[in-house]
């Protein structure tokens, strides 16, 4: 797992997402135990997504960047952000990337 450096600013530069993708970052990393496949399991069963909502997962030691389909992002954020993963909770925003700084 390659960790991407971080920009001057500190977050660390994404690169761009798959088409049709964006990236969001979860609060959470594998020193909290999360593993890819809970964070699919999270989007599929808390919304009305299917496995194709998520793409590529960048499980970071106290964060995790996913690709999630653009359609469905702004609702995959509002749905996970403030839930819970084993007693901790989460928080979930849109990632800073090369092409998309906000």
């Amino acid at each position: 797992d390659k960790d991407y450096p971080k920009a001057a600013s500190g977050p660390r530069q994404l690169p761009a997402p798959a088409s049709g993708y964006k990236w969001i970052t979860l609060s959470l990393g594998k020193n909290d135990g999360i593993a890819a496949r809970d964070i699919v399991d999270a989007i599929t069963e808390g919304g009305s997504f299917d496995g194709k909502a998520v793409g590529l997962i960048k499980l970071h030691d106290e964060e995790t960047d996913v690709q999630v389909r653009t359609e469905h992002a702004t609702e995959i954020v509002e749905t996970l952000d403030g839930g819970n993963f084993a007693g901790k909770t989460v928080k979930v925003h849109f990632s800073r990337t090369a092409v998309s700084p906000c």
